[in-house]
């Protein structure tokens, strides 16, 4: 035969061990008190059942300690036995006066409590009584109850185990909507070199001169850019608690109290509806659950979808200034060029012309010129070197709020996962616990034990 452990992970699909919920050691009180509970039971409703739970304890005279219920008391007048009337204590402690109304011989004897002590006057005699055995979760069998009621134990047991497995389920922890990073660099702007400063003109010459305009560097317009943020959906669904109007503690009341059979097993009728109505509240609860989460993961994605787009609109338009910025460097340089030919045809000219030498000026100009055509090369490679930057960030960043992202959807599927896994879990085990609980109450309500665990299995 399997042990009590083993039968009771039958009833309930549990794992029990020294750290799980329930523990051996919890098992083995819920055991305890399903011995308890069984015989009282019995007691109520099937006294012949009962009979076959007492045991006897020989008793002088002078009173000995009982603790369950007494079934029989009987007294010996030496030959046969005499069964033993139960009466106040007052009359039994006047039992033994033979001048007293009160009196009893042994072929009439009587016995009285006093607290726990039960007296059987007047020589003492045997009293059949209810003893609660201990059992402990590696045990196969319990003294003095025979086989037949090992079942309901079990069944008590099993039902003690899964409330306790129930209390310790939690639902996974919630998901936390992630802070996504931002981009700390600034979109470089592109700055102009100081203006060509021409030398004085030529106060002694005769011949008009002119020289021609320094062509000007026109700044392109900077682009204007998204905040490079992806605004997440904030209500993550729940899952909303059912709650069950479930309770068997009156059908204890009326088996164990009252003794109304036909009431408890109505009530047991009564209480079998109500928990498939709570379990449709559940269902009904759970797939709300998933109607509101495929729609939270719709919003999800299309808040991703919206900022992949906006960047890469970004993108677009930080090329695109770029490429201006080097079509109008490109001009300023060309004119650059045009401007020293114009500028040396006309030094040629006015020189052929004049006679003057215009080496000097001609070196002045050269220098500013000069100046102007590094400055320009400079910031060019400056804004070059900005802008790398910033788009090296903006994907760096990119990058970043990508792989929160997906890691945020993955907990959310996670989170889904699992609760829809504890929340079939919890079903499943109030299920099994309200069938126990009726196959428990039945057996009481209809005045007969429950079938043994082999032929249930059967």
């Amino acid at each position: 035969m399997a042990t009590f452990e083993a039968q009771v992970e039958g009833l309930t699909g549990l794992s029990i061990d020294g750290s799980s919920s329930p523990t051996q050691n919890e098992l083995s009180q819920f055991l305890k008190d399903g011995v308890v509970d069984v015989i009282n039971k019995l007691t109520k409703t099937d006294k012949s059942a009962a009979m076959t739970l007492g045991v006897v304890t020989s008793e002088s005279g002078s009173g000995t300690i009982i603790d369950g219920a007494i079934l029989d008391v009987w007294g010996s007048d030496g030959t046969n036995d005499h069964p033993a009337q139960a009466v106040p204590a007052s009359i039994g402690k006047r039992s033994v006066d033979s001048s007293s109304l009160s009196y009893r011989s042994k072929y009439n004897p009587c016995y009285y409590r006093e607290g726990k002590r039960v007296i059987v006057k007047p020589n003492g005699g045997s009293i059949l009584h209810i003893i609660y055995p201990s059992v402990a979760y590696d045990q196969e069998s319990i003294y003095n109850v025979p086989n037949q009621y090992i079942s309901l134990i079990m069944i008590y047991a099993a039902i003690k185990a899964l409330g306790n497995a129930l209390s310790a389920k939690i639902l996974p922890s919630d998901v936390s909507i992630p802070v996504l990073e931002s981009v700390d660099t600034a979109l470089p702007t592109f700055v102009e070199p100081g203006a060509i400063v021409m030398p004085s003109s030529l106060a002694d010459a005769d011949v008009s001169f002119t020289l021609p305009d320094f062509p000007t560097f026109v700044q392109p317009s900077e682009p204007i850019l998204s905040d490079s943020s992806v605004t997440l959906p904030g209500n993550i669904p729940l899952i909303k608690e059912a709650i069950s109007a479930v309770d068997y503690t009156n059908i204890g009341v009326y088996i164990d109290t009252q003794e109304d059979i036909e009431l408890a097993a109505t009530k047991i009728q009564e209480m079998g509806l109500k928990f498939q109505e709570y379990q449709g509240d559940i269902q009904k609860n759970l797939n709300a659950f998933n109607a509101s989460n495929v729609q939270y993961q719709a919003s999800v994605q299309k808040a991703l979808q919206d900022a992949q787009l906006e960047s890469q609109d970004d993108v677009q338009k930080i090329q695109k200034y770029s490429a201006q910025v080097q079509v109008e460097s490109a001009r300023v340089q060309n004119a650059s060029q045009e401007y020293q030919q114009k500028l040396a045809k006309s030094f040629q000219t006015y020189q052929l012309e004049t006679g003057y030498d215009m080496s000097k000026l001609q070196a002045e100009i050269q220098k500013e010129v000069q100046r102007f055509t590094q400055d320009l090369a400079k910031e060019t490679a400056n804004f070059q070197s900005g802008l790398g930057k910033y788009q090296a960030d903006v994907s760096k960043v990119s990058a970043v709020n990508q792989s929160i992202i997906q890691l945020f959807s993955a907990e959310l599927q996670k989170y889904s996962t699992e609760t829809q896994k504890a929340q079939a879990d919890y079903q499943w085990m109030q299920g099994r616990q309200q069938g126990l609980l009726q196959e428990y109450y039945g057996a009481f309500a209809q005045g007969q034990p429950a079938p043994q665990q082999e032929e249930r299995r059967r």
